[in-house]
């Protein structure tokens, strides 16, 4: 299609604009009319009302590229895609999609992380509120179980101690989240230690994902290892008690306790009960949170990384020694 401007205005006005007076080609040149050329085209000249008057030249149709009608005389050609330039297009998709998801996966497990450690800062003030109301004395809570998990585990019965202090009120429930890590997806029964698809989130552990570092309180046996002085955990301590507040673990996701990580899915592989150096969200006395690398020594590989403390190179430990 070809498109030729030829206009002109004369010296009247009108509150639409100018009049056009339209232009003449070889006798031709009435607004509205056609006219062939020697190319087999034809001229329509259109006029505009702003003053302007086209001049289109279109091509006519051949009789057997006509309408079922014989209806219509101006030929019309529309490109379309051949199979090769689909699938260099499919092929571009695929590409981009295998650069973009990992990028896209990644930002989601940092959001998530990000939202952890919120929820754990939180839950942390909550537990220093509590102190703050209570002498000095961290939550406390005699006769829980040292080696099971459960309402009565002293990773856990700090919930209910602490939770009015972050705004929580009545029975623990599914929606409290702020006690919910969202990369929460999966968890270690507590029998054999055998991987379950589920959430540490659920009603027998008083629906939180995040521990206490409240052992000490147990009626049963403690766990011994050779060489070991202090005892971990902080079961009727006060907080200026702790001598490494910077240091001593306070609230940390319930995976850190053994450990696994429930970020970038680390599962615990078939005969251990831990991940070294696995990653996890915790937080200090001193109010801070932190994602750190967790120790777990393969020779107790029957124990919970929490029952000892780490090498000094890590940054932190379990007890307030």
């Amino acid at each position: 299609m070809f498109l030729e401007r030829n206009w002109t205005r004369n010296n009247r006005r009108s509150r639409c604009g100018w009049y056009a007076t339209p232009s003449f080609a070889k006798g031709y040149g009435r607004a509205g009319s056609r006219a062939p050329t020697e190319t087999g085209h034809y001229r329509i000249y259109v006029t505009f009302r702003a003053g302007c008057c086209y001049s289109i030249r279109m091509k006519p149709r051949k009789p057997s590229e006509r309408g079922v009608h014989g209806r219509g005389n101006l030929s019309c050609r529309i490109a379309a895609f051949t199979l090769i330039e689909l699938l260099v297009v499919i092929a571009v998709i695929a590409i981009l999609a295998a650069i973009l998801l990992p990028v896209l996966s990644k930002s989601k497990e940092q959001a998530q992380r990000t939202k952890c450690l919120s929820n754990v800062k939180q839950i942390n003030a909550a537990v220093l509120m509590y102190a703050s109301d209570n002498g000095d004395m961290l939550p406390t809570a005699p006769n829980t179980g040292d080696n099971k998990t459960g309402t009565n585990s002293f990773q856990i019965y700090y919930k209910a101690l602490t939770k009015s202090y972050a705004g929580l009120q009545g029975p623990s429930s599914a929606q409290d989240k702020l006690f919910d890590c969202p990369s929460d997806m999966f968890c270690y029964g507590e029998a054999n230690f055998t991987y379950e698809a589920q959430s540490f989130f659920q009603p027998d552990n008083d629906y939180t994902s995040y521990g206490y570092n409240g052992q000490g309180g147990a009626t049963t046996e403690r766990y011994a290892i050779a060489d070991q002085t202090n005892f971990p955990g902080l079961f009727g301590w006060k907080l200026a008690a702790i001598r490494s507040p910077t240091k001593t673990l306070l609230v940390t996701e319930a995976a850190a306790v053994w450990p696994w990580s429930w970020h970038g899915f680390q599962t615990v592989p078939s005969g251990q009960r831990g991940i070294n150096d696995s990653k996890n969200v915790v937080s200090f006395p001193d109010g801070h949170a932190s994602y750190v690398s967790m120790y777990f020594d393969e020779d107790y590989y029957y124990l919970a990384c929490c029952r000892y403390d780490p090498p000094d190179n890590y940054d932190y430990k379990w007890c307030g020694n």
